[in-house]
């Protein structure tokens, strides 16, 4: 177990006067997701709604998954309502220290620009996330 440090990252937010709201960036973190022997480098969406992380199903085949012979389940949420497939891969999240197995849900879309949401099960439980809204700071730091 090691002693880990956290971590700041920025994200914007403006006033979008069309709407006559704040809009913020999506939270996201450098990641690889890694299994047999290859690795992807994207960006992980945080998403503390999300109960499993999820990744896009070209992902899985360049990784080498043939996921539709994984079991299946379903998922309902910000992707929808979809089939879903429950792979074991590996998630390194950049400056957090060694790669960590997760049980990851394979999706055939996600929202445009989203590669992978990273949910509670195999994210959250792992880490602390704090937002700071007004300075435009999220952090996080590996407790896991």
């Amino acid at each position: 177990m090691g002693s880990w440090k956290e971590k700041e990252y920025t994200y914007r937010c403006r006033f979008l006067k069309a709407y006559s709201e704040i809009y913020c960036d999506l939270p996201k973190i450098p990641i690889h997701l890694l299994r047999g022997g290859k690795i992807f480098p994207t960006e992980g969406v945080l998403d503390s709604g999300c109960s499993r992380t999820h990744i896009r199903a070209d992902i899985a085949k360049f990784l080498g998954i043939d996921y539709q012979k994984l079991p299946k389940t379903d998922t309902h949420g910000l992707t929808g309502s979809q089939d879903g497939w429950k792979a074991k891969i590996l998630l390194e999240v950049i400056d957090h220290g060694e790669p960590f197995e997760i049980t990851a849900i394979i999706v055939e879309k996600l929202p445009d620009p989203i590669t992978v949401l990273l949910g509670n099960n195999d994210f959250f439980d792992k880490f602390n996330v704090r937002f700071e809204r007004g300075r435009q700071y999220f952090y996080v730091k590996r407790v896991k």
